[in-house]
Parts: structure tokens; sequence; C-alpha cells
């Protein structure tokens, strides 16, 4: 083994132990260790299809082999719970690794370095923008009980609140009636709408 080699390696390790704080320090399935041994083994893998498959022009086809192992990583990083779906970025981040690893053990490792400093920081700072996002899209349901006669007012009231209409139901029973609105937009716009309808004459039930 050349320090060529033993090189290739250790960059491997590096970039994934950097990826794998990162992810080990908010919880992740997939952290410190599995990252690092995610790079590692594709690095080797690229190694070993280069030095195998140089024979007869074939590494490329062998090293291609990696997206495909490293797949089923992913996946089983993916759990769905009802309509959500959780590791979807852990799982996108094991696909990411091992493309790093792999061109570690291929020597391109200015490459790698570079493309992991752009992997921690869209870890590292995209979840702010992410919550920033979500604070202007923001959704939310108000079910509402009042009178038939208190309808066009509480609509007009949630018209101009701002806010954006996903769903609206409207239900009666006799006089009295159920006012259900799923509404999109900025959280301050929506305790606004709450407190409001909380504290009108017209309306007998929030939820």
């Amino acid at each position: 083994m050349t320090w060529e080699l033993l090189s290739r390696m250790l960059v491997a390790v590096a970039i994934g132990a950097a990826i794998g704080v990162e992810r080990e320090s908010r919880d992740k399935a997939a952290g410190f260790r599995t990252m690092t041994l995610i790079s590692l083994g594709s690095a080797l893998f690229t190694i070993f299809s280069i030095r195998i498959g140089a024979e007869d022009n074939n590494s490329a086809r062998i090293a291609a082999q990696i997206v495909t192992g490293v797949g089923f990583l992913g996946a089983g990083a993916i759990m769905r719970e009802g309509p959500r779906v959780s590791g979807l970025t852990t799982a996108a981040t094991i696909w990411l690794v091992a493309s790093l690893g792999m061109g570690a053990g291929a020597g391109d490792w200015q490459i790698s370095v570079a493309a992991t400093g752009i992997v921690l920081a869209v870890l590292v700072a995209f979840p702010y923008l992410e919550w920033v996002i979500d604070t202007r899209r923001e959704t939310e349901s108000y079910v509402v009980i009042c009178d038939i006669e208190a309808v066009d007012r509480l609509q007009a009231l949630v018209s101009s609140s701002g806010l954006h209409h996903m769903r609206h139901t409207i239900g009666r029973d006799d006089q009295v009636v159920t006012l259900t609105w799923t509404l999109i937009g900025r959280h301050e716009y929506h305790h606004r709408l709450a407190a409001t309808l909380f504290e009108h004459p017209d309306v007998r039930s929030l939820a």
C-alpha cells in the first residue's frame, strides 16, 4: 500500500467524520460512525474498482454499484408516520457522503473537500432558512361554531386576515353553522386571527 492510497482513505475518513459530527449533534439515526464508515467504504470500493478494473477498463462499472448499495442504506433511514415523512435529509446525506468518499478514493480530494464544506454549510445554515420560510407559510385549521346570520361577517373577517385559503367547509344544523377553514400564511397573521375570533361576539365556539 502506498502513502497516496493511505492519504485517500484518511481524507475519506475526515470527510465522513466532519459530516457525521453535524448529524450526531442533531441526534440523527446516521451519525458520526455511520457517516465515517460510509465515506471510507465508498473510498475503498472506488480504490478497489480502479485496481481490479484497470485490466479490462471495467472500473467505472464496478464503482457505479456503490450508488445502488448506498440506496438501500438511505431507504432504511426514511420513515413514514401518517402523512409525515422523516429521514429524507439523512438519506440524501448518506447518498452524498458516499459520493464524497468515491471522490476521495479516486484521488479527487480537492473536489471532495470543497464539496464537504458546501454540504456542512447547507446542513448548518439551511435549518434556519427553513424556519424563516415556515413562519411565513404556517398552516392552521380553525373550526368556528356560530349562528347562521353571522356567517357572512365571519367569512369577511377571515378573508381580510391576510391568510390564504387552502380549504373551507360549511356545515349546518338548523340555525347553527360550523365553519371550518384551513389557512396558510405568516405566524403573526394566524395569531392575530385566532385572538380576534376568540373575542368575537358572533363566535360561539372556536377550535
